[in-house]
């Protein structure tokens, strides 16, 4: 940056800064926004002084962002900030943070319990209502959800101020309970093949999850129409040991499900999302008397109410 002399003359003791040939003024609203922060930091480097600033991410770059927020962090000024962004949230300790709801008037400290689900989560303190999802499957079994319901309804869970949220097991358990502390509106989306886990979240949250001893894979093999049963016997015959002579017919769903368990077919993200893709294209064939249709059926009624 430097002092252009000819302006700095015509118009007596105002500075005007440009770069290159360009005056900051007419630069955009990030960079003048940066070059304001750096003034700030340079000028006022000491314990006695503060800078405010609202949505310190607007206008900036996510390299941008990621620099600006450990600068202000690390500078003996005090700082307070505002954020709409888990990118911010990201670059700073659970201990930094101050939450507020909208309509609220009572701000909420962040303690070091809250750490873990900032590192994972940081779109946790965004929303809410949160859809805690066991694992990767249904972690991506759900994502496909939304985007059915964005292709024909018009609308996704995020336009109830809600999201899918990544528990990992036992993991959920404490995400759980500091969902409940920060009082999020939270369900969780699981499988039913582990008793002690049920237990733990008896009480905690709403549970929406498969038929007792029920994988998320069982209970779709058990519970999807047939068509969409045959796209998954192709796609098992060029993806994995299901031989390539096998014949589907409807006495074999409880097989299938439990090979795609053992065989760990879809046990990943990716893999919940092909369960999800197929399983949604044939959804209005479902049998609304199954149980994984009444599941869905209840997690989108939680989603429009809040209630079940």
């Amino acid at each position: 940056l430097a002092v252009p002399m000819g302006e700095l003359m015509l118009r007596g003791n105002q500075v005007g800064l440009q770069a290159d040939d360009i005056p900051v003024k007419l630069l955009g609203k990030g960079t003048r926004r940066q070059l304001s922060l750096a003034l700030q930091l340079a000028l006022n480097d000491n314990d006695t002084s503060s800078i405010l600033i609202d949505e310190v991410e607007q206008g900036l770059e996510p390299y941008k962002v990621k620099t600006i927020v450990r600068a202000l962090k690390d500078t003996k000024q005090q700082v307070f900030m505002t954020s709409h962004s888990s990118m911010v949230l990201a670059e700073l300790d659970a201990t930094d943070l101050y939450l507020v709801k909208s309509g609220s008037d009572k701000l909420v400290h962040l303690d070091e319990n809250y750490q873990a689900l900032l590192r994972s989560n940081p779109d946790a303190f965004f929303f809410d209502k949160l859809i805690v999802c066991e694992g990767e499957t249904e972690y991506g079994f759900f994502l496909e959800l939304d985007r059915y319901l964005w292709l024909n309804e018009g609308y996704t869970t995020s336009s109830y101020s809600a999201s899918p949220l990544l528990g990992k097991g036992k993991g959920m358990i404490p995400i759980i309970e500091n969902l409940n502390n920060l009082g999020v509106n939270n369900l969780c989306f699981m499988d039913n093949d582990d008793d002690d886990a049920t237990e733990a979240l008896n009480g905690k949250t709403i549970i929406c999850n498969c038929e007792k001893g029920y994988s998320i894979e069982q209970q779709i093999f058990k519970d999807a129409p047939t068509p969409a049963i045959h796209e998954y016997v192709e796609w098992a015959k060029a993806h994995t040991k299901l031989p390539g002579d096998f014949v589907f017919n409807d006495s074999q769903r409880d097989f299938l499900g439990k090979q795609s368990k053992s065989g760990k077919w879809f046990k990943s993200v990716g893999g919940g999302r092909l369960l999800g893709e197929i399983f949604f294209k044939y959804y209005k064939q479902m049998n609304i008397q199954s149980h994984l249709y009444h599941q869905i059926e209840s997690i989108l009624f939680w989603l429009q109410n809040g209630i079940l």
